[in-house]
């Protein structure tokens, strides 16, 4: 009797346990599913105080602004000149019939003409290689001068706007036998480009270039294998393997470059490596890729940058 007794009890002990712990598992759930809705309550009011500090702040500059309304417009790139017309055109909130403004764009001061009651314009010459700084309105009347900065234009190297998006991966492995003196590169250039709409201008021609000591050694035109990979109405993409050997000796460099032409004859040039021969080895440079744009005459119009 007293076994079935203990038998019993420590049934009833397990159920308790059994029912113990899904207690504490649907409390732990339900812990879990609060903290979760305590911190999205927390994210979603962070969120609101931030929208309202920011309206709170666009409403107090468009109080603060001297100006009623703002606009800017592109007209046709003349790749001639390489520059491209823009006409600006301001609504102040305070016009007088001596009210005068005028467009600080760098050095040149560009007065704007009234052209009805309240509303003045211009249009600018603008470079597209050309870094202006922050243009700034000066708007003049008899007795004092005031200036406000013209945040939504912006003006410096426009030929971003205009110029075919082009960029270039290279991924190589070096190996030199210092023996029989050979450099070997193995590795694969990456193409990725895209057209600009709207008036913009189009990659033509793409090449692969290697110069040892600033010596072409080759000139490949490469511009069906670009094309004809990954193609689509306004953008390429496509993978060309590069496997390569050269003479090389101590104290040789060796620069590979990518080259693609546009429609206007832009060429578009970009250093992919650097590769020197030093101490029985072939060290590349690495992050080596800046974009430079030339003329069709061969002059220098955007000078690049290092990554």
């Amino acid at each position: 009797m007293k076994k079935v007794i203990l038998y019993v009890l420590i049934g009833a002990l397990c159920v308790l346990q059994v029912f113990s712990l899904v207690k504490i598992n649907s409390l732990v759930y339900e812990i879990n599913s609060l903290r979760s809705s305590y911190a999205s309550a927390v994210s979603q009011l962070q969120s609101q105080i931030a929208n309202i500090s920011s309206n709170i702040e666009d409403s107090l500059r468009k109080q603060a602004s001297l100006i009623e309304a703002f606009s800017y417009e592109y007209g046709a790139v003349d790749y001639e000149t390489h520059t491209v017309p823009v006409t600006v055109t301001v609504i102040p909130k305070t016009v007088t019939a001596e009210t005068a403004v005028s467009l600080f764009l760098g050095d040149e001061n560009v007065p704007l003409a009234r052209v009805s009651d309240a509303a003045f314009r211009a249009t600018l010459a603008v470079d597209l290689f050309e870094g202006y700084g922050d243009p700034v309105l000066w708007f003049c009347e008899t007795d004092r001068i005031q200036t406000e900065a013209a945040e939504e234009l912006y003006l410096s190297e426009l030929w971003r706007e205009f110029l075919p998006g082009f960029y270039v991966d290279f991924s190589e492995s070096l190996r030199y036998t210092k023996k029989t003196e050979t450099l070997s590169v193995d590795g694969y250039v990456i193409w990725h480009s895209y057209d600009k709409g709207d008036g913009g201008a189009s990659l033509e021609r793409f090449r692969l270039i290697v110069k040892k000591n600033g010596e072409v050694l080759s000139d490949e035109d490469v511009t069906s294998t670009v094309k004809g990979e990954r193609s689509w109405a306004d953008a390429m993409l496509s993978e060309i393997p590069f496997r390569e050997e050269y003479k090389a000796s101590e104290g040789d460099v060796f620069a590979i470059y990518a080259v693609a032409e546009d429609e206007y004859g832009y060429r578009h040039e970009c250093l992919l490596e650097e590769i020197r021969i030093e101490d029985g080895e072939a060290a590349a440079a690495g992050d080596v890729d800046g974009r430079i744009i030339y003329d069709r005459e061969g002059a220098v119009l955007w000078p690049g940058f290092a990554k």
